[in-house]
């Protein structure tokens, strides 16, 4: 099973979205599940214009061979950081419009000003209108993210999530969606 996770961690929330997902990925690991991460902020995705990108063309061929998509983004503003944003908007593009389709995806969004939970929809919307099949969010926000390294009760949440998602992923689970897009 191949899983491949888009980062997108933007400074000053980057540490903390850094150690969220190192725990989801180490638990992953541990079960034997490969983790291939893409981080998107240390590449030039240039703005959405309607043209191929060849970076971005490389990323989607990755993203077609994976069972599961993850996608790590910092939150600021109600949304999720505009390099995510960005490469959201080329995902959207026909050509690429099936990658996402019938997989798995799942988002690990972390915030500190509260805009996890408005951010957490909008992938929610995005991975859906795409066909996508959103399986869960895990939405972290600042009154967990102050002590998040040293709280084994937060650290042992984190590990649940990556067994859960695991377990949908390797069972190909289907789900009752409600999806205005279709």
């Amino acid at each position: 099973m191949q899983i491949i996770c888009i980062y997108s961690g933007v400074s000053p929330f980057e540490q903390k979205l850094d150690y969220v997902f190192n725990v989801f990925k180490n638990t992953l690991n541990e079960i034997g599940v490969k983790v291939s991460t893409l981080d998107i902020t240390k590449v030039e995705i240039g703005y959405y214009n309607g043209m191929k990108q060849p970076i971005i063309e490389n990323i989607f061929s990755h993203m077609k061979k994976a069972q599961g998509i993850i996608f790590a983004s910092t939150a600021q503003r109600f949304s999720v950081n505009g390099v995510m944003q960005v490469f959201l908007e080329h995902l959207d593009d026909n050509l690429y419009k099936d990658i996402l389709k019938d997989k798995h995806c799942m988002s690990i969004i972390t915030s500190s000003d509260n805009s996890e939970y408005t951010a957490g929809n909008y992938m929610n919307m995005i991975i859906e209108s795409l066909g996508g099949i959103n399986v869960n969010n895990m939405l972290i926000g600042k009154e967990y993210l102050d002590n998040i390294e040293i709280s084994n009760n937060i650290t042992e949440i984190i590990e649940k999530y990556a067994e859960d998602y695991y377990r949908i992923v390797k069972q190909k689970r289907k789900f009752f969606i409600a999806n205005p897009f279709k």
